[in-house]
């Protein structure tokens, strides 16, 4: 098993420190492989011990033996890609590819499909859907709250703070409130949950956190792997995998033949729309 891949299997099992020097190993390698134990401590602000720690955890001998496995893993430069065989400087696409097909891969391991299907279960049978988010969570919730509309399901959703704490107020027991959150700490959305609930309404979560607020909040909780903890640090996109598990969603309902019905004419009135009203 490569070394990176290991250090990832074996992060939950680290301390707060050690997994610092976990990330700063996964996101900056080509950086850390040329530095000592005392000048990657300073880097990092932790202790020789910490890093020492560390590498033995992950079933090193040594911060020498660390280096070895670490540089054998980083001098595989030809990477197969889409585009073919390239070299170290051109790896970026590869990369991003590689990050996808790993992450998208990881949430379909946890993916239960007993919890897809229950929560597919829910939709159907309640009278609103809510569906709350933040940040970049937001604008996947804007994309999941418009399909279900063009399903013909009635659904709310808020993106900002006060909406969803005034909505979750008004809910009831026939409502379904959804919260998406990567790090499933999302203050605003996780109080609203807890609103919703209190409300007799059923709850649930797409989130890439089991130990968080979110989940705890929520009756019925789909996981998805973080894209961004393990990833490049330029990497910025947090909502690839919970958007995965939304199309998995979209299909399981676009089952039913209603809602196959309506979202193709929603389709057609739009594109209905354009033909005759083109915009000058």
């Amino acid at each position: 098993m490569e070394i990176i891949e290991h250090i990832k299997n074996q992060y939950s099992f680290l301390s707060t420190q050690e997994q610092k020097v976990a990330l700063a190993v996964i996101q900056k390698g080509s950086t850390i492989q040329h530095m000592g134990i005392e000048e990657l401590a300073e880097e990092l602000a932790v202790s020789n011990s910490t890093i020492s720690r560390f590498v033995k955890k992950i079933g090193c001998k040594n911060f020498v033996d660390f280096k070895l496995r670490f540089n054998d893993h980083q001098n595989q430069v030809p990477v197969e890609g889409v585009q073919g065989m390239i070299d170290q400087d051109e790896r970026t696409s590869v990369e991003i590819y590689q990050l996808y097909q790993t992450v998208i891969t990881k949430t379909q391991e946890k993916i239960d499909q007993t919890d897809l299907e229950k929560l597919v279960k829910w939709i159907k049978e309640s009278r609103r859907i809510f569906i709350y988010g933040l940040g970049s969570s937001g604008y996947t919730t804007e994309e999941f709250g418009q399909r279900l509309v063009r399903m013909g399901i009635q659904t709310i959703t808020a993106t900002e703070s006060h909406m969803m704490l005034i909505t979750s107020n008004i809910i009831n027991r026939d409502d379904l409130v959804i919260g998406l959150s990567n790090s499933g700490n999302t203050n605003e959305v996780n109080r609203a949950l807890n609103n919703a609930r209190l409300n007799g309404a059923r709850t649930a979560a797409i989130t890439s956190a089991p130990d968080s607020l979110m989940t705890a909040a929520s009756q019925l909780t789909l996981f998805v792997e973080d894209s961004i903890q393990f990833s490049n640090e330029r990497f910025v996109n947090s909502q690839f995998a919970i958007t995965y598990v939304i199309d998995i969603l979209s299909m399981l309902l676009l089952e039913d033949d209603q809602y196959n019905w309506s979202m193709q004419k929603t389709v057609e009135t739009i594109m209905h729309d354009k033909l005759n009203h083109p915009q000058n």
